[in-house]
């Protein structure tokens, strides 16, 4: 995608803070608002904190990451999830106007090339225990409105079509969670459930990152046919000594 780099006053204007960031234009850049000294403290600290190859190897090739064993499928998009570190420190102002160290000083956004089946498997596990539900109560909902069976079921007790309905989706909801778990442990075989756990990928826990909302079992995963078009070191820059 061309970049619109104007600003050559910037100071980070080509620099590699400035491919680091990877905006589509100056007038997008969160350096326009200035603070530069600030924005290059940051990604000097980030930059210390990734693996010698840097995060580009993970969505800049066409092998499957999340692929498990020797042999990778093509891949076909992108799966993207936000991690976080402690470093570097920072304060904030808590709700009593006091200064508390904030629990999370980086956020990278980071990208893996996938194919369509660990894609599939991802979204079936994350899906399940939402869409059992919903089908339930969907059906249940159509039946009591339905005048002869609605009728039958409130002759009993008024309240009762709806206990039902709620009871319904309640086990439908324990049926998704459960059947998800069991999937987990299945897809586990063949693909990377957690993203910290690939081997490469784990390079970045030993450094603390840590996934901003870690499922259970499984990374909770966005999945684009494209990489993202901006955003801290989701271009082709690795790492600082390569700039």
């Amino acid at each position: 995608m061309a970049r619109n780099y104007t600003n050559t006053e910037c100071p980070l204007y080509g620099t590699k803070y400035c491919s680091a960031l990877n905006m589509t234009g100056c007038d997008k850049c969160i350096a326009s608002g200035g603070n530069t000294d600030r924005i290059k403290k940051d990604i000097d600290a980030v930059l210390a904190m990734l693996p010698e190859t840097g995060v580009y190897p993970f969505f800049g090739t066409d092998e499957c990451m999340l692929c498990k064993g020797g042999t990778k499928n093509k891949a076909s998009c992108y799966a993207m999830i936000d991690l976080g570190n402690p470093e570097p420190k920072h304060e904030r102002r808590n709700v009593f106007g006091m200064k508390t160290k904030s629990m999370v000083g980086s956020i990278l956004p980071l990208q893996l090339s996938c194919c369509k089946d660990c894609r599939r498997r991802h979204s079936t596990i994350a899906n399940l225990p939402i869409m059992l539900p919903l089908f339930a109560g969907i059906i249940m909902t159509g039946l009591m409105s339905f005048g002869p069976v609605g009728e039958a079921v409130a002759n009993i007790h008024m309240a009762l079509p709806l206990i039902l309905t709620v009871a319904v989706v309640g086990a439908a909801w324990i049926i998704g969670k459960v059947a998800g778990k069991n999937l987990a442990k299945r897809y586990s075989n063949t693909t990377w459930l957690k993203v910290l756990d690939i081997p490469g990928v784990d390079e970045l826990a030993k450094r603390n990152w840590f996934e901003l909302r870690e499922g259970r079992h499984f990374s909770k995963l966005i999945f684009s046919k494209e990489p993202l078009k901006q955003g801290l070191l989701t271009g082709p820059m690795a790492k600082e000594e390569n700039i």
